[in-house]
């Protein structure tokens, strides 16, 4: 499903719509470029409110997700109705401001992969996992004012939080 606009709300702020699975090999999941043009259309909103209910995806498009988001002039308002996990949890730290639904879960982790080759190639590619690690606790960290160390901890224990 395609970042999609719903109609505004009554206060009238647009409201992103990210329902699905981040990034993805099809048009299926939810793409940087989507949500790009979306908010290309919402140049002049003061305002948006990001909906999410995602269990994830390709961590990379997560951080373009949330990278253009942070980049856009209004304030966001990121709403947790049922799920965001590993990648949608860092499109969620885009939100100047975060609500979470009462039984709604968000989950972060150290990034996985699939991977194959000798057992040099497996080396590297655990070498580039502890860097994409790195930049996701960086998130975390600039988000919610813990260290990078915190979070690397927090994600490496794999917790499911609650909004309590």
């Amino acid at each position: 499903m395609k970042a999609t606009i719903q109609n505004a709300e009554q206060d009238g702020a647009p409201t992103l719509v990210l329902y699905g699975v981040i990034g993805g090999w099809d048009d299926d999941g939810i793409h940087a470029s989507d949500v790009a043009r979306v908010l290309s259309e919402l140049r002049e909103a003061r305002r948006i409110v990001v909906r999410i209910n995602s269990p994830g995806g390709d961590a990379f498009e997560g951080v373009a997700i949330h990278n253009i988001l942070t980049a856009h002039p209004a304030d966001i308002e990121v709403r947790i109705d049922g799920m965001a996990l590993s990648a949608a949890s860092v499109v969620a730290m885009a939100g100047d401001r975060i609500v979470m639904a009462r039984n709604a879960m968000m989950m972060i982790h150290d990034p996985w992969t699939f991977a194959m080759g000798d057992a040099a190639a497996l080396r590297g590619e655990a070498d580039r996992l502890d860097k994409v690690a790195g930049a996701i606790a960086s998130t975390y960290a600039a988000r919610t004012g813990m260290t990078i160390e915190a979070a690397r901890e927090l994600m490496a224990a794999e917790p499911w939080l609650t909004a309590e």
